[in-house]
């Protein structure tokens, strides 16, 4: 059901959540072929603005939803993370 699915939904847990709010940083190849119909990256930048959560998201050129992808961009995120769990 649609109201199960929000549980699982980053926009309505973005929404919901009151802790701590470490910055999230996302990639999006903008050739994915689930931008615009599943993925909707603008739908977590508004959601993040209206409460008020830092986001990063970049946009890459070039890129779909492939291993590509993501081998590109993943030493950024593990770094991310680590910065994240260091502070």
């Amino acid at each position: 059901s649609v109201e199960a699915g929000k549980a699982h939904d980053a926009c309505e847990l973005v929404r919901a959540y009151s802790g701590p709010r470490p910055p999230v940083l996302v990639d999006q190849g903008a050739a994915d072929e689930y931008l615009r119909t599943e993925l909707m990256p603008a739908q977590l930048q508004r959601a993040c603005a209206e409460a008020g959560y830092p986001l990063k998201l970049r946009t890459h050129a070039g890129y779909d939803h492939s291993f590509l992808f993501v081998a590109s961009f993943i030493a950024e995120h593990l770094e991310h993370h680590a910065a994240q769990l260091a502070s």
